[in-house]
């Protein structure tokens, strides 16, 4: 379900709800509490089901733990159902990470929407265009999650309808524009712009929390 979908189904009824609450205080709590859900989306998503949500909190805190040891990139792949393990914990370089072979083999074979991908990025990077070209050829990763050491970033591509020659391209051209308009911004917070006007230009969903 994308952001704008979400919106339209849920929140006016939500703010429907809020015109019945008369303490003014509660007010602006509820609908904090509306503005903080509704940035949300894929968070709110996964941790519907308390199961999914504490495997994902524990492979994120395991794969961070792993990093602060080893300075490298770590990846677990997670069922999108309960959130359990799928095969081990790979660890790969300090730039990149890939899953295991078998894993691979699962990505290929199973459904689309079948599973979680978590893995580190030093430096509060976001995801990098190698993860954005995985993401759009396995159609059965449903979601993906980037934890570094300030933030966790979120995505999730309802629609992954393009090429990956095109997607390259389309990448590289927004990447010239924001490095362009943004020459005083770090390689981080250049990623992150990047990966924002993608999304909005692919109709993804895109999220940072601030860890």
């Amino acid at each position: 379900m994308n952001y704008e979908q979400w919106s339209k189904e849920y929140k006016p009824k939500l703010i429907l709800e809020q015109g019945n609450t008369k303490n003014k205080k509660e007010k602006l709590n509820f609908q904090k509490n509306i503005n903080d859900f509704v940035k949300n989306t894929i968070k709110t998503k996964l941790y519907s089901n308390q199961q999914r949500a504490n495997n994902i909190n524990k492979y994120q805190n395991i794969i961070m733990k792993k990093y602060k040891t080893n300075k490298k990139e770590n990846l677990a792949m997670l069922d999108v159902r309960a959130g359990n393990l799928i095969g081990k914990i790979t660890t790969g370089t300090k730039t990149t990470v890939n899953p295991s072979i078998s894993n691979i083999a699962r990505l290929y074979k199973s459904k689309d929407n079948s599973f979680i991908l978590i893995h580190n990025h030093p430096e509060n990077y976001s995801f990098s265009l190698t993860d954005i070209k995985s993401y759009v050829k396995f159609k059965s990763i449903d979601t993906m999650i980037v934890k570094s050491p300030n933030y966790t970033f979120y995505l999730e591509a309802p629609n992954r309808n393009i090429k990956i020659e095109d997607l390259k391209q389309k990448y590289n051209k927004i990447e010239k524009t924001i490095n362009k308009q943004y020459k005083s911004f770090n390689g981080a917070e250049k990623r992150d712009l990047i990966i924002s006007k993608l999304s909005k230009d692919m109709g993804w969903i895109y999220e940072k929390e601030k860890n």
